[in-house]
């Protein structure tokens, strides 16, 4: 199993709901909620509510993670950007039930904005496999962007995982579950994550990252090690764990930390004006959503090495990349013999950003350049992201398979080399 952090879409709800269910399944308190086992009429209840509230909600934030071998999504989150705390009235039931729950959040986060946790439910047959950790991992990196604090309420099973991504208990209580049982007792846990820069103000509510659209985004170059730092970490998050770039380069060491990657890229960047590092950057508090790198191959009589120096780094798994890579590298040289051309090498949009235009904005601001200039493009793409590609219109020439398990692993690694034409060529030819 191959997973891989995913922005879903109105489309996934049904998903989205059918595996809450599923992940709550063996929750002492569902039967307060609903009749357990579920049935087929509640399911298809609570899929038209959420389709009907569907972003309703500007500060809501839907994150999923899937699995890359069959498309399905397996684990799941939200939270509420709350940029100011208000006082909700409860029905009976909830009043009975969450009274406590809902003190507990006051009394930790007061009137204050902050980020609320509200669920994160893994189906039955994923868990413990990293698919939590992975979207825990894309909320801290929401929180750091806002600089707020992280307010849960947690279940005794979920309180190891929180605990270790830094929650602190702030509070204990018990939940009213006599109504279905008399023998068992239920504690909750309220959980506090706090601001990662006190000392800083909060970017806030117009940052939120699942609002912006394109004509919220400015294109300029990355000029600072700080913002180098940014894209780092917006890359990490984004792309998840990655089986073919794991096993290939996973024994890296001279790679360094992300700390030596930023400042490489970034001295790169100074010292070589064919590396194009640019940013896409929230106009209304400056923050870093997506980058991109490219590289000019502007002299056909010289070789470029757009990641740096000739030869495999030290620690790679010399045999897989030359079998997955080496094509790679091998029809971009054939297909690029004698052109000057630019080369698309990095695109990455922070998850809770994602499908809203950042991409594309990104590829435009070059694309641009290099019709003026009367180059072609290319790209080597995963078929996750390739229809963004055939939608500038790029195209395959060539398909990449790598059967992972003949090297240890348990998938498939399959990328796209994709071609741009001139837009000189393009006009010539109409």
């Amino acid at each position: 199993m191959v997973l891989e952090l995913y922005s879903p879409t109105k489309d996934d709800v049904p998903e989205i709901i059918a595996l809450s269910y599923d992940g709550y399944a063996d929750s002492i308190i569902s039967p307060l909620f609903y009749p357990v086992p579920v049935s087929e009429q509640q399911i298809a209840e609570s899929t038209k509510a959420a389709l009907e509230d569907y972003g309703k909600n500007p500060h809501h934030t839907n994150l999923a993670v899937r699995d890359t071998e069959t498309g399905k999504i397996v684990s799941w989150m939200e939270w509420l950007l709350v940029p100011e705390a208000k006082d909700d009235d409860w029905n009976d039931f909830v009043e009975r039930m969450f009274k406590l729950a809902w003190q507990s959040k006051i009394d930790a986060m007061g009137r204050q904005p902050y980020i609320y946790f509200q669920t994160l439910v893994t189906s039955r047959s994923c868990r413990k496999r990293g698919a939590g950790s992975l979207l825990m991992k894309a909320l801290l990196d929401f929180q750091t962007q806002m600089n707020l604090p992280v307010f849960l309420i947690a279940s005794p099973a979920g309180e190891p995982l929180y605990l270790k991504f830094g929650f602190k208990e702030v509070s204990r209580f018990e939940l009213d579950i006599s109504a279905i049982t008399t023998t068992e007792r239920r504690f909750n846990i309220g959980m506090l994550l706090p601001t990662p820069e006190p000392e800083k103000a909060a970017r806030l509510p117009q940052a939120l990252a699942s609002s912006l659209d394109a004509s919220d985004i400015e294109i300029r170059p990355l000029t600072s090690l700080a913002e180098h730092m940014a894209m780092r970490e917006i890359r990490h998050r984004a792309f998840g764990p990655d089986e073919i770039m794991e096993m290939t380069f996973g024994g890296q060491n001279s790679e360094g930390t992300e700390e030596s990657r930023a400042a490489r890229s970034f001295n790169d960047a100074e010292t070589n004006p064919r590396r194009r590092w640019l940013g896409a950057f929230d106009k209304a508090t400056d923050t870093l959503v997506g980058a991109a790198y490219w590289y000019f191959c502007d002299d056909p009589t010289v070789e470029h090495y757009p990641h740096g120096n000739a030869g495999w780094p030290p620690g790679t798994n010399v045999s897989l990349a030359e079998a997955h890579f080496g094509p790679m590298e091998k029809h971009r040289k054939e297909y690029m013999k004698g052109k000057s051309y630019a080369y698309m090498c990095l695109l990455v949009v922070n998850v809770t950003a994602q499908r809203r235009g950042v991409g594309t904005k990104l590829l435009k601001y070059t694309l641009d350049e290099v019709d003026k200039l009367g180059w072609e493009c290319w790209i080597e793409a995963s078929s996750a992201g390739i229809g963004l590609y055939l939608k500038l219109g790029w195209e395959v020439v060539e398909w990449i398979k790598t059967d992972l398990k003949e090297y240890g692993g348990k998938s498939i690694a399959e990328n796209a080399c994709l071609v741009r034409l001139s837009k000189k060529v393009v006009e010539s030819a109409v």
